[in-house]
């Protein structure tokens, strides 16, 4: 009886990691608010206000091309992200699991 016990909680613990893992699918708009903060780490601190400015604008237009041309394939228990690039042929792709972890494949 105990070893019946001890084999119910492995299929168990399994159950909930995959209703987790589906719950926390990331969408695209998870994928985006990684994106901005990534783009941010890119720059050095702005000298000024102008610098700021331009940098923002530079910023919001390439989180608009990605909205535009980012392909979302979802596999319900993660989601893999492609962003067309001219450099490669499928484009770069992105592991995404939970709503904060993404992984770049290629």
């Amino acid at each position: 009886m105990a070893k019946l016990k001890n084999w119910m909680i492995i299929p168990a613990i399994a159950l909930v990691v995959l209703l987790f893992l589906t719950a926390s699918n990331p969408n695209k708009e998870d994928f985006f608010l990684y994106s901005k903060k990534m783009v941010k780490k890119m720059h050095e601190p702005p000298k000024n206000k102008f610098e700021q400015f331009i940098i923002s604008i530079a910023d919001e237009t390439r989180i608009a091309a990605l909205r535009i041309g980012t392909k979302r394939i979802n596999y319900i228990i993660f989601s893999v992200f492609q962003i067309p690039d001219d450099s490669k042929p499928d484009g770069r792709k992105i592991l995404g699991i939970g709503r904060s972890i993404f992984i770049p494949l290629n």
